[in-house]
């Protein structure tokens, strides 16, 4: 025993998870944030095709490049045991496009998702080559979203009003125009401003959060953003197979089948077609929409609706510097200050 030791009284028992399990005292939180040109270690997993199971393996993403090009705000209502319903607020908002480099490593072996998705469809190819792999990829923009960009869409549950406040400020002295009549069959969002294609803030940093899907009603919610890419991959190629698999039916037993029959072969290879072309590029991913009736039923529809990450807090460059924008209701950093614009009256609409 050293000397200090003595002095205090420690045994070895009282520091040895320091050196012999140091990862029990990292950080447990689900958020991490990305940093432009910084390499960061994310959470990585994808889903077990037949256990449901999340794989996990290190993870590394390096955001190159983003805009944030839309925000809303809207209504929520709070339904707790014991407790009156309140409304809450909901900040969301798009990121787009996103570049990032996204690398994992398997088995010793460093590769990228691209690398990876690339892998596991010539494990699985039937007497091709890796460049013919290669050239069915490209020809088919299968992984063209992952060089050049997707969307990411975001949100904050319980968003404070003067977070999102700011945040507005912010993005209309950059440009942002008022877009709440496209939201007006959904009377929910109070407020909701657009920039058009080529435009946005330049995103120098966001934070990711991680979704408890025990805690939804649907099962659903963004886990990390290579199980959401890899996800959504898997669900356009599956549907784009079943309306390949029905049309060819059609095709194969025409003169045997009524004509009832083929209609609906036909409208089931419509819907899984349309199905497939919903949200197919997006660094959130996409759920399948499921309603939740008054009795408790869910009904499935077919439809897909982007996945919101969750995410709180960002900056942004402007031509007066950098802006952090924060939308946590207990946040205890203080909002950077806002970039010279009119004061935002919150006593009229859209608010």
């Amino acid at each position: 025993m050293s000397t200090l030791s003595s002095i205090f009284g420690i045994k070895h028992e009282d520091f040895a998870l320091v050196t012999e399990n140091p990862d029990a005292l990292k950080s447990q939180s689900n958020t991490v944030r990305l940093v432009k040109d910084k390499r960061v270690k994310v959470k990585g997993s994808i889903t077990h095709r037949q256990t449901g199971e999340q794989i996990e393996f290190p993870t590394y993403a390096t955001l190159e490049s983003a805009y944030w090009t839309r925000l809303t705000v809207r209504d929520h209502e709070v339904r707790r045991s014991n407790q009156e319903p309140r409304i809450s607020q909901v900040f969301g908002g798009v990121f787009k496009p996103v570049k990032m480099k996204v690398e994992i490593e398997l088995g010793g072996q460093l590769m990228t998702l691209s690398e990876l998705i690339e892998t596991l469809i010539l494990e699985n190819a039937k007497g091709k080559t890796l460049d013919d792999v290669r050239r069915i990829i490209t020809e088919t923009n299968l992984t063209k979203g992952l060089s050049e960009g997707m969307p990411l869409m975001f949100q904050q549950m319980g968003a404070s009003q003067n977070g999102f406040t700011h945040a507005v400020e912010v993005f209309k002295a950059a440009g942002g125009i008022d877009d709440l009549q496209s939201l007006k069959n959904n009377p929910r969002f109070h407020t909701c401003y657009d920039m058009k294609a080529n435009q946005g803030l330049e995103v120098v940093s966001f934070e990711l959060g991680s979704a408890d899907r025990s805690q939804s009603s649907t099962g659903q919610g963004f886990i990390n953003i290579v199980d959401a890419v890899f996800s959504n991959l898997l669900r356009v190629i599956a549907h784009r197979t079943e309306s390949t698999i029905l049309v060819k039916d059609i095709e194969n037993r025409a003169a045997e089948m009524s004509q009832a029959d083929i209609k609906l072969k036909q409208a089931k290879a419509k819907s899984e077609l349309d199905m497939s072309k919903q949200y197919p590029v997006i660094w959130s991913g996409a759920s399948r929409q499921v309603d939740i009736q008054p009795n408790g039923d869910k009904v499935t529809r077919d439809k897909y609706n982007a996945t919101n990450a969750p995410c709180g807090r960002w900056t942004v460059t402007t031509a007066n510097g950098a802006v952090d924008l924060d939308v946590w209701s207990n946040s205890q950093s203080k909002p950077s200050t806002p970039v010279e614009t009119t004061q935002v009256d919150t006593s009229k609409a859209p608010f």
